[in-house]
């Protein structure tokens, strides 16, 4: 089913979108849906559809069912919805949301905002900068090319920052006790990465368990002089060992094991 007399009009950080848009429907059964040359509006309602929004700005919905989601050329937003779904924005500057289910989210060129939502996502900037939040459940974020942002969220998350100079943040800073439970994988890859182990309000991975080893970020190939470790307060609330950070606490709470050298001249703090 398709119409033309929509108009439709959305903003987000990176890319704004507005009609008349060419709507596109599909049915309860499995669909494949192709847009125009026109900004499209498709909806795949459910069952297991492939969406691909060729040309224009388009507003792709997969919803329910397991569905591939494909942009095409243009600044184009796409929404998994339920079920366990992928995700291509392809060219542009797109924006990229999982939703429910376990999701696989490709940015392709341009500067992305991919977001996985619920369940365990895999999401992959492409290229340019991009912008990555895991969300909650386990999650790998890999920026590839460019100076990403790379947020893991709740959960036992994987990070490769790829090339570039990349920010890498392992939890989700807004929750209450920022890393408390979870164990994150930090890779910042080629270039000058920041490894982000709290805020101006929090330190990171701060919890109740023996010697911290109930949460903490692993840091896998620090580059000494060329990487950074931010941290929330100052020097002396931590315990710097050859391959450890520690808070200053009678339990020697480990907040993080850095599997190569680094100094204090790494350090900022906030």
């Amino acid at each position: 089913l398709v119409s033309d007399d929509s108009d439709l009009q959305t903003l987000s950080s990176t890319t704004k979108i507005s009609g008349p848009f060419q709507l596109i429907f599909g049915t309860p059964n499995p669909d494949f849906l192709l847009g125009t040359s026109n900004n499209d509006l498709i909806l795949g309602l459910e069952g297991d559809d492939i969406i691909i929004g060729l040309e224009g700005n388009d507003l792709l919905f997969g919803q329910e069912g397991n569905d591939i989601l494909i942009g095409g050329s243009g600044n184009d937003f796409l929404f998994g919805g339920s079920g366990n779904d992928v995700l291509s924005g392809d060219s542009g500057h797109d924006c990229l949301f999982g939703g429910s289910g376990e999701d696989t989210l490709f940015g392709g060129s341009g500067n992305d905002s991919l977001f996985g939502g619920l369940g365990n996502d895999s999401l992959s900037g492409g290229l340019d900068n991009d912008t990555l939040l895991g969300g909650s459940g386990n999650d790998s974020l890999s920026g590839d090319s460019g100076n990403d942002s790379l947020r893991g969220g709740l959960g036992n998350d994987s990070l490769f920052g790829g090339s570039g100079n990349d920010t890498i943040v392992g939890v989700d800073p807004t929750s209450s006790n920022p890393g408390v439970n979870e164990i994150d994988i930090l890779t910042g890859g080629a270039g000058a990465d920041t490894f982000v182990l709290g805020d101006s309000s929090n330190a990171y991975y701060v919890g109740q368990g023996w010697f911290g080893f109930n949460d903490y970020a692993v840091i896998t190939d620090f580059e000494s002089g060329t990487d950074t470790i931010q941290l929330h307060g100052a020097i002396g609330d931590y315990i710097f060992g050859a391959n450890f950070i520690s808070m200053n606490t009678p339990s020697l709470e480990v907040i993080a094991i850095v599997t190569d050298t680094y100094t204090t001249a790494d350090l900022i703090f906030v």
